[in-house]
């Protein structure tokens, strides 16, 4: 009696449907554990490193993540010092931050409104 050929997908198929029955309810509403299972949304950078042109996007990344953190790094050195004690203090009391704020705001609208009526 001779075996069957092992079909290459198989362990891929096999995995996702285990990862799809052990979130499945049993009785009484309790799951199943998922210890040491690999979710399907974890297998796809191993999948997409299998496709040549996916390959060459996934190696390009580290240098564009570094480019944008570099870009990131900069506006926030251009731009922090013009937002005070909010970028150059260590500690912030973020409830006094959101009162000042909304009294400013509010001040502006009733300064627009001012404005309005006396055109």
């Amino acid at each position: 009696m001779s075996a069957h050929p092992r079909r290459p997908e198989a362990p891929l198929i096999s995995h996702v449907n285990l990862a799809k029955f052990s979130r499945a309810k049993i009785d009484r509403g309790v799951h199943a554990a998922e210890s040491g299972m690999v979710d399907v949304k974890d297998l796809r950078p191993y999948v997409m490193k299998l496709i040549p042109s996916a390959r060459k996007r996934l190696a390009a990344l580290p240098a564009t993540r570094k480019a944008l953190r570099d870009d990131l790094r900069a506006q926030i050195r251009k731009i922090g010092p013009s937002l005070g004690n909010l970028y150059f203090d260590k500690e912030l009391n973020w409830a006094e931050i959101t009162r000042e704020t909304t009294r400013m705001s509010v001040a502006v609208a009733e300064e627009k409104e001012d404005a309005k009526k006396e055109k």
